[in-house]
C-alpha cells in the first residue's frame, strides 16, 4: 500500500477511470513506476508519486471493470 501525493499525473488518470465510486471498493493491479518524494525513515510511510502505469486491470468484487495497456 502506498501513500500517493497529489503530484501524480497517473493517479489523476486512475481517478478518472474510477469515477465517483468509492476507491476502497476497487482493486487496481498493474506494473507501477513509483518515485519516492522523501527519504526513507524506518517504520514511517513516505510519500511517493506514480510516474507511470502499464498493464492495468481495475476490478470490483471480482469483476473486471477496465483493462488498459498503459495510462
Amino acid at each position: 500500500m502506498l501513500y500517493v501525493g497529489d503530484e501524480s499525473p497517473a493517479l489523476e488518470k486512475i481517478n478518472r477511470i474510477l469515477g465517483d465510486g468509492d476507491p476502497f471498493t476497487c482493486d487496481i493491479f498493474g506494473d507501477f513506476n513509483v518515485e519516492p518524494l522523501a527519504p526513507d525513515i524506518k517504520d514511517h510511510m513516505r510519500p511517493a508519486r506514480i510516474t507511470g502505469v502499464k498493464n492495468v486491470v481495475i476490478s470490483r468484487e471480482g469483476k473486471v471493470l477496465s483493462k488498459k495497456k498503459a495510462l
